[in-house]
């Protein structure tokens, strides 16, 4: 940036001021005036503007009081050539300045602000693409110094080019400390004068703004928040509306501002709906160059629709909503907080680096963009998310990647998003680009528009590896995931460019009870190589190979031609533990008892707590909470209460630990469908934000976290939906698990099998367990549960299947 020297402006504003200084188009010419008149309060009694223009272009700008007798005027010229300008003041010493100045064709750096481009994207004023990658750091500019220059020169490093930041510091968990500087004046006794505005804590703020602005990031500026001991938050209707002018007459001069009115603007009890109404137009009034207006939501969702939001700021991470947000609004959609990766015990704060990652995958694949945060924990309390400093986590790098392929690919703002169900996400320019997320291990059709042949690449997003495929002709294509969070770009071939083998792999089957025998098979007059992904391998064309443990694998099939050209195509086995023996000779629920830990049903005095082989060690105590009662069966009633398992936590732990393998099943009736939270069918847990494993419900449908090395404390990295309920319908569910292979059956049927799950049971804590709720009594579930068991083994389709027949009587 090119700035006029600040002394100088001092000597001569005193007089008539001229100058010739060249200005940056989009660069921020500053008119720095003085005055040595005395005034009782000058942020209050003075007023000050100056009329722009440059042929037909004309703005009136209002200037603001720095202290010191210091007045200024800053100004983003938005066209070349020469700029006359003329002063406005109920102060004789300040009205009536007139001068010159030139502005000059912006720097190869220097894009202008960012605008809404083509209804539902983002780009900067001269046209050049913006592809959103932010982060969040609400405090860092309220740490010092020393800190806020480690915080830059991460963000040097980092993939980011928009940060979330606070004007006002920040009181909450892991943020105790006080800032440098108070937006307002302090008497003796440290209270704040709201008159009178501090102008060196504005002078810190913008001093990072424009150091920000040099590394290309936007400053995504939070204008209100409730996470507040200073009176910030409560502040009068005059005072806020004062605060917002002055604001925007500091700050709105710069290029690489955008205005996000608050930070959880529901938490905000003292303002009202009309408030922040009032809020956006006084900002949109006062911004003559209209930066981009936003605001984020806790719980409630403000109307994005509204005229002055520019953009939709989202908290969520209902990523299969992205393009029916986009519909709904009309505008671009920014998943501006998708919970942060971390290892803090909030739920809000301890995503996996591999969630944060396919968050903005899957925000990318749903025509969206996508924030990151960071909570790893410290002993002193620098967290990324609140105060900056260093970046710890391992998405950093894994988003780097996608920023890099995004440039890769076809211009953003011509990727068409398809499907919105949570299955199947693609982008394509038809024709010319199609690219495939796969959430879950899952075959997907494309139709291939044109004659051409199409370049098949996999992208694995974690390894940030890309690999040559194979090749793909026009028409009906079906592509199948070697395992979750995989992607697939098809290309036409560029002219002259050497034409892949299509390589094709294929399996007689792809799950089974070990020892599982698959026979493969390839096609073509081809030079073949097979990894069967347990170290064991084949030249063959069809080989066949015996599988003799469980576990998850990926085959690998590289197919070469005779001119050298490789490709290679994946499959998904997942190869089961073997059913019991003498799965049918069991005549009374829940059939074989091998593995099983804990079994309660209708208060039969059947609850039991067993060893490995399934001997009865002592019974378990179920004892009641508040009002939960037994029903007329002896199922638990939990319309007023919750049940807890007394004598059995510790077992339960150190079973499915010892095995890293776990099933739950349960026999279960909803009250009604209005139940979200989730709300807590059964669970093993300590509170709302950690367990080892919870069966819950949301609306319609049944949910499973389940806690594993790769899942987080609290288990939602990810939470898998996995059937849908009816009001007061029983229904027999089952969940089973070893590393990553997730079966859910339900009423003996297999209706969800996945890879999504990773990681083992090794991280699990002493929890409690209950059913009917939180031990913390905050995930209140209202429904009857007839039947629990719990094993510390894998339960495959078959014994499921007699598991419900047992259980029905059959």
């Amino acid at each position: 940036m090119k700035f006029i020297n600040y002394l100088s402006l001092l000597l001569l504003c005193t007089v008539s001021f001229t100058s010739a200084a060249d200005v940056e188009k989009w660069d921020c010419f500053e008119l720095v005036l003085k005055s040595d008149k005395s005034y009782s309060n000058p942020f209050t009694d003075v007023t000050l503007s100056a009329v722009f223009e440059n042929g037909d272009k004309r703005f009136d700008i209002q200037g603001f009081y720095d202290g010191d007798n210091v007045y200024i005027i800053r100004f983003m010229p938005n066209q070349t050539g020469k700029w006359s300008y003329e002063t406005k003041s109920n102060n004789a010493d300040l009205s009536g300045k007139k001068g010159t100045f030139n502005c000059i064709k912006s720097s190869n750096d220097n894009h202008g602000p960012i605008r809404v481009y083509k209804k539902y994207y983002l780009a900067y004023e001269d046209g050049t693409p913006y592809f959103q990658i932010g982060t969040t750091c609400y405090a860092w500019t309220h740490q010092g110094d020393k800190m806020e220059e480690q915080t830059l020169k991460s963000l040097s490093k980092s993939p980011f080019n928009k940060i979330r930041m606070c004007v006002f510091p920040k009181s909450y968990t892991y943020n105790k400390n006080e800032p440098p500087e108070y937006a307002f004046e302090r008497n003796a006794k440290r209270k704040q004068d709201f008159s009178r505005f501090n102008p060196k804590f504005f002078q810190r703020f913008e001093k990072r703004i424009l150091d920000l602005q040099k590394l290309g990031i936007e400053a995504d500026v939070i204008v209100f928040h409730p996470y507040d001991r200073w009176g910030y938050k409560s502040m009068s209707a005059k005072t806020d509306d004062f605060y917002l002018r002055y604001l925007t007459a500091r700050i709105s001069a710069y290029r690489n501002v955008w205005w996000s009115l608050a930070n959880e603007y529901d938490f905000m009890r003292a303002k009202k709906e009309s408030d922040w109404d009032r809020f956006f137009k006084i900002i949109r009034d006062n911004d003559p160059y209209h930066h981009l207006r936003g605001i984020h939501n806790g719980r409630k969702w403000y109307d994005h629709n509204k005229p002055w939001v520019t953009h939709a700021s989202l908290q969520t991470t209902k990523f299969n909503e992205g393009i029916s947000y986009r519909e709904k609004y009309q505008k671009p959609v920014i998943y501006d907080e998708c919970r942060y990766e971390g290892d803090v015990p909030q739920g809000w704060g301890n995503l996996t680096p591999m969630q944060m990652m396919r968050n903005f995958w899957l925000g990318t694949m749903q025509g969206c963009y996508v924030g990151h945060g960071e909570t790893y924990k410290d002993p002193k309390d620098i967290l990324w998310w609140s105060k900056g400093g260093v970046l710890k986590g391992k998405s950093p790098e894994r988003i780097q990647f996608l920023k890099d392929f995004m440039k890769s690919a076809p211009p953003f703002d011509e990727l068409q998003p398809i499907g919105n169900n949570g299955k199947s996400y693609i982008l394509t320019k038809p024709g010319e680009y199609y690219l495939v997320y796969f959430p879950n291990t899952q075959t997907i059709t494309l139709d291939l528009q044109g004659k051409q042949p199409y370049k098949i690449d996999g992208i694995d997003p974690w390894e940030m590896k890309i690999n040559p495929i194979g090749t793909a002709n026009a028409g009906k294509y079906s592509l199948s995931s070697p395992k979750a969070d995989y992607l697939y770009r098809l290309t036409p071939y560029a002219p002259g460019e050497k034409i892949r083998p299509e390589a094709k792999a294929s399996a007689d089957k792809t799950s089974g009870s070990a020892p599982l025998t698959v026979k493969f098979s390839a096609v073509g007059n081809l030079k073949f190589h097979w990894d069967f992904g347990d170290g064991s391998t084949s030249n063959q064309a069809k080989p066949s190979h015996t599988y003799k443990e469980m576990g998850h694998y990926i085959v690998t099939m590289t197919a070469t031609n005779n001119d050298g050209v490789s490709a290679s195509s994946s499959l998904s086995i997942g190869v089961l533990p073997s059913a019991p023996k003498d799965l049918d000779t069991f005549k009374a629920w829940p059939g074989s008892q091998s593995g099983l830990i804990f079994k309660w049903e209708n208060n039969n005095n059947k609850n039991e707590i067993t060893d490995a082989k399934g001997k009865i060690i002592r019974k378990c105590t179920i004892k009641q909470r508040n009002k939960a009662r037994f029903g007329k069966r002896g199922e638990m009633d939990l319309a007023n209460g919750e049940f807890m398992a007394e004598d059995i936590n510790q077992e339960l732990l150190e079973a499915c630990k010892r095995t890293n393998q776990f099933s739950l099943e349960a026999v279960i009736t909803p009250e009604n469908l209005k139940q979200k939270g989730p709300a807590r069918c059964i669970t093993f847990s300590k509170d709302s934000l950690l367990r080892n494993f919870t069966l819950g419900q949301e609306s319609n449908k049944l949910v499973l976290r389940l806690r594993t090395t790769h899942t987080g404390k609290n288990a939602m990295a990810p939470q898998v939906p996995f059937c849908t309920i009816k009001a007061k319908e029983t229904t027999h569910v089952l969940v089973s698990y070893f590393s990553g292979n997730l079966y859910c059956y339900v009423n003996g049927k297999t209706v969800f099998n996945s890879g999504i799950i990773q990681g083992d049971l090794s991280n699990w804590e002493p929890c409690y367990l209950l059913f009917g709720d939180e031990f913390s009594g905050d995930r209140k579930w209202k429904g009857q549960i007839e039947a629990v068991s719990i094993y510390n083994r894998f339960i495959g389709p078959e014994e499921a299947s007699r598991k419900f027949a047992l259980f029905n009587g059959n």
